[in-house]
């Protein structure tokens, strides 16, 4: 059926959640971008380096950016935060409900372009008041992230990742993949130039890429 705004919208029941999810739709965890570049890797080959029945995050060589997607971003006053990451999941594979970095940072967005995937979608929760939680650490990028049990959130939202989408991870969430396709991400975690560790808020991303913003 269409919705006043026209976006066509499919109903489905999953894990116990009754969602609605809209080809495309902005929103406070997610929007969708028609961005003036393909994509932001100059060697697409660098999606290969994984074994294809098992889950697995890696990033790409410094080095590996396009051209056009560095000069675009300096346009807007953004640089890289840190190398290009891939996430690669196998077709019906999910990954913990979790929260990148250590927890003391509650906004916090990256761009995200999903290769296949069809049927995939990002859940986003919010905390259950007085969770003891677990931490655990990402070995393989030295990274931190936050994992949680499901009996410790309560589900909020859900929205599929597109070509490209900026996608709130500060928050608890989780991607579960569909059955019929692996499904990779090209992750971009983009920091303004005077504060290039910083990361981007949603609020100051939705203001930059206004734009693009459909």
């Amino acid at each position: 059926m269409l919705c006043t705004c026209g976006h066509t919208w499919s109903c489905l029941s999953c894990l116990g959640y009754f969602i609605f999810i809209s080809i495309h739709m902005i929103s406070k965890y997610c929007f969708d971008l028609k961005t003036p570049v393909a994509h932001p890797l100059a060697d697409c080959g660098v999606l290969n380096d994984c074994n294809m029945d098992e889950s697995k995050i890696w990033y790409t060589n410094k080095d590996n950016v396009s051209k056009e997607f560095l000069e675009w971003i300096d346009q807007l006053g953004l640089i890289l935060t840190q190398p290009i990451c891939i996430f690669y999941t196998p077709k019906g594979g999910k990954c913990d409900i979790h929260t990148d970095g250590d927890g003391n940072t509650v906004d916090r967005v990256c761009m995200n372009w999903c290769v296949q995937g069809s049927n995939s979608l990002m859940y986003w929760f919010r905390l259950k008041k007085k969770q003891v939680i677990k931490f655990k650490t990402q070995l393989l990028l030295e990274q931190p992230y936050i994992a949680y049990d499901r009996s410790q959130v309560v589900h909020l939202h859900t929205q599929a990742v597109k070509w490209p989408s900026v996608v709130q991870t500060a928050i608890p969430h989780e991607i579960i993949n569909g059955n019929t396709e692996p499904r990779w991400v090209i992750s971009c975690d983009l920091s303004l130039k005077q504060s290039p560790s910083d990361g981007l808020t949603m609020k100051q991303a939705k203001k930059i890429f206004k734009l693009w913003m459909y």
